[in-house]
């Protein structure tokens, strides 16, 4: 049982490892089309990968945790703290929108 929830967890912490490196790439150097142009936020490739990627900060500091626990290794948190700035980001940006508004 133990060894089944191992690799249960390592595959959860791979896979989210891989969306997050494929969502740091499209922000960083994602094309600046416009998906959804007639949305009342319309938003770039780049902006809204950045979006998912605060939004999938919670689930990869989860799984980043229980993983801690195996493995004790400070480094398996890297994922989860470039989600973390991301959230940080978009925070500041709907703050920095509401004082204007």
């Amino acid at each position: 049982m133990e060894r089944a929830k191992r690799a249960a967890l390592a595959a959860l912490y791979t896979a989210g490892t891989a969306v997050v490196v494929l969502l740091l790439l499209l922000t960083a150097i994602g094309s600046g089309q416009v998906l959804f142009p007639d949305a009342m936020l319309p938003m770039e490739l780049r902006e809204l990968a950045s979006a998912w990627l605060a939004i999938g900060f919670l689930p990869m500091v989860l799984v980043s945790a229980q993983l801690y626990k195996i493995v004790r290794r400070k480094a398996v948190f890297l994922p989860a703290v470039a989600c973390l700035l991301a959230l940080l980001f978009w925070v500041g940006v709907w703050t920095v929108g509401m004082v204007r508004a």
